[in-house]
């Protein structure tokens, strides 16, 4: 009975492990790679929100390198998720960093300027309330 548990659990925790591994590596990929495009926070919402279908042909799944101003810091599961002001309240730029990624001694805060480093996941917009958003992932922070 016993070994009729422990070999699933086995399992389960060697899929869990692969999976950890693999988050790793595509962030480690990301912060060491070579960015594909550059851009301001308002350069890229703009183009984003003038031809989303053309700049996901572009840009999604590219590393992107994103300067911008701090809007909002908040904390998330083993990191935290940066949004750059990009000078529309309706419109921003999500970068989720990871713990491991951040500077020592980095002090982020609203108005500071940074550049983040990251994977693009695409533009979101809400058509009811006029959200529009592009967010990135497995980013790397510095300030300028």
């Amino acid at each position: 009975m016993k070994r009729k548990v422990i070999i699933p659990l086995a399992l389960i925790l060697t899929g869990a492990l692969a999976g950890i591994n693999l988050l790793t590596a595509k962030t480690e990929t990301t912060i060491t790679g070579t960015a594909d495009y550059a851009f301001t926070a308002t350069e890229l919402i703009d183009t984003y929100s003038n031809q989303p279908h053309h700049s996901d042909s572009l840009y999604l799944e590219r590393i992107l390198l994103v300067e911008g101003t701090i809007k909002y810091v908040t904390p998330v599961s083993h990191g935290i998720c940066v949004e750059l002001n990009t000078g529309d309240e309706m419109e921003t730029i999500t970068g989720t960093v990871d713990s491991t990624a951040i500077p020592e001694n980095l002090i982020l805060s609203s108005g500071r300027n940074v550049i983040l480093k990251g994977r693009c996941k695409g533009y979101t917009e809400e058509d009811m309330l006029g959200l529009k958003n592009v967010s990135l992932i497995h980013c790397s922070i510095r300030t300028r």
